[in-house]
């Protein structure tokens, strides 16, 4: 199990759509790099993890407890603005990445 060092990244990854994110426990972030850092946990789905690869490029994945996958969940979207408009556009984005894992 790698733990990752860079815990403030970590709490910032909000690249994914929130339910996705939970539903899927998946979290990741792009670095200056360009690489999507992704954390996944046992509980992950090998389909969701492709399904980020897909459609973001290369990945380096990270496997955390859940337990901490649970609680950067939590830190990474408790800021995220309520407007109207990026509900809506996550909600779309949410349907869309769980089709694709349903299909």
């Amino acid at each position: 199990m790698i733990i990752t060092d860079n815990v403030e990244s970590l709490n910032k990854a909000t690249l994914l759509p929130f339910s996705f994110a939970r539903k899927f426990f998946i979290l990741a972030y792009v670095e200056t790099n360009d690489i999507v850092e992704v954390w996944s946990c046992h509980e992950t789905p090998p389909e969701a993890i492709s399904e980020v690869n897909r459609l973001h490029g290369p990945i380096n994945l990270n496997t955390i407890s859940s337990q901490q996958l649970d609680e950067a969940l939590k830190k990474s979207y408790e800021n995220l603005s309520g407007d109207a408009a990026q509900v809506i556009d996550e909600y779309e984005a949410d349907v869309d990445l769980a089709r694709l894992l349903e299909d």
